[in-house]
């Protein structure tokens, strides 16, 4: 299938076309362990998007890139990525899910990283987002971030109240989304 989405846009002149379909084959390459055939598509996908100048799309391709930055511990990349999204794109647009995403790309990759005042800085910005509509999958990613992050600093009452959230957001959803 990623065969025949490539060749039915790659037929056509249509630029935007091809966009969306290397963002889902490329995670899709992901998932599979195809890393570096995904990465190439992932790339196209921020390439094709900041050319046709669609901001959302281009998030959205970013944001699918540092995800596979951290899978393959290149944490500081993707903590650079996450803040690029978070400062150059979403927040001029006042997009509130990209918004989130900024931030929970970085502090996915800052607590292995140990960085312990970056993580406890990310913890207090994204926690305003969780409780807001930016997707459930985000609210259970989130939330299971923040209960990380709090479980490391020493605050176990508060992770368990974290942990807590994040189940409660992830009862009425199917689990559809990788990073979740």
């Amino acid at each position: 299938y990623l065969g025949l989405a490539g060749a039915l846009v790659g037929a056509g002149p249509g630029r935007a076309a091809r966009q969306p379909v290397n963002f889902f084959t490329g995670f899709s390459r992901v998932a599979a362990g195809r890393w570096t055939d995904g990465r190439e598509s992932l790339e196209e996908a921020v390439a094709l998007a900041h050319l046709v100048g669609d901001k959302r799309r281009w998030i959205e391709a970013v944001c699918g890139l540092s995800t596979l930055m951290h899978y393959q511990g290149r944490y500081r990349e993707r903590v650079r990525m996450g803040a690029e999204v978070l400062y150059t794109s979403a927040r001029r647009q006042g997009d509130l899910q990209a918004e989130a995403w900024g931030l929970l790309d970085q502090l996915e990759s800052v607590l292995p990283l140990q960085d312990h005042p970056r993580a406890t800085e990310l913890m207090e910005a994204v926690r305003p987002f969780l409780d807001q509509d930016i997707g459930r999958s985000e609210q259970v990613w989130g939330w299971g971030l923040l209960a990380a992050g709090l479980l490391k600093s020493g605050r176990p009452r508060e992770a368990w109240d974290a942990a807590l959230r994040a189940n409660t957001a992830s009862v009425a959803m199917a689990p559809v989304a990788v990073y979740t």
